[in-house]
């Protein structure tokens, strides 16, 4: 779940300041901190009690698995045909 709880963590950046107004700089208090982190991990831990990954991690997972079963594979700019 880590990308899931990177991607709330800059959401929530987001919000804070679209509704505060508050600007986050290179340093934050130990409050902001502790906040984040114990707000992110509950979240954290409440969905994996209901899903074995996070939404981003099965949305990616299913692109693989998409792109792995119709055979496409590219990387660098590069091409391999897929096999009968």
């Amino acid at each position: 779940m880590v990308l899931s709880v990177y991607a709330a963590h800059i959401v929530a950046m987001a919000l804070i300041t679209a509704v505060t107004g508050h600007s986050f700089g290179p340093a934050q208090s130990v409050g902001t901190l502790a906040a984040f982190t114990v707000g992110l991990t509950a979240a954290a831990v409440v969905w994996s009690r209901f899903a074995p990954r996070g939404p981003l991690e099965w949305v990616l997972g299913r692109a693989t698995l998409l792109t792995v079963r119709t055979g496409r594979r590219v990387s660098a700019g590069w091409s391999r045909p897929s096999r009968p």
